[in-house]
């Protein structure tokens, strides 16, 4: 079984942070408690860990930017730049190079191995044609 765990993107800040805690409030906003023990409710958006380590041993987060490279020929290789999402009950990928995988499909199918944290829609929007 994979361990739950969440970071957020925390609009305050700009910067995404480790979340230790977390309560749902009646109003449907979040308290959370972050890495460095502060407390906070406010305009969050939380992102869930996928139980997967890219090929560098980086945790994979929903939200993140992730790379692909396959080799099709000894001398030609495709690379895929993908967003980390979770939808229809498990993590998918999908950006600017694809559609989301079929409902049957995951990132468990998916060797993490072959793929590498490049950065997240927060901090690098650019890599998947957003604004910077």
């Amino acid at each position: 079984m994979r361990e739950i765990r969440f970071r957020a993107w925390d609009y305050t800040q700009n910067k995404i942070r480790i979340v230790t805690d977390l309560m749902s409030v009646c109003d449907g906003s979040w308290n959370v408690s972050y890495d460095g023990g502060e407390n906070y409710t406010g305009d969050i958006v939380l992102m869930q860990y996928t139980g997967l380590h890219d090929k560098k041993g980086k945790e994979i987060y929903e939200g993140d930017i992730i790379r692909e490279c396959y080799t099709i020929f000894p001398d030609d290789m495709e690379v895929f730049i993908s967003e980390v999402l979770f939808q229809n009950g498990s993590f998918q990928l999908s950006g600017e190079d694809y559609e989301p995988f079929s409902g049957e499909s995951s990132m468990c199918s998916i060797k993490s191995t072959d793929l590498e944290v490049i950065g997240n829609v927060w901090e690098n929007p650019e890599l998947l044609g957003g604004a910077a």
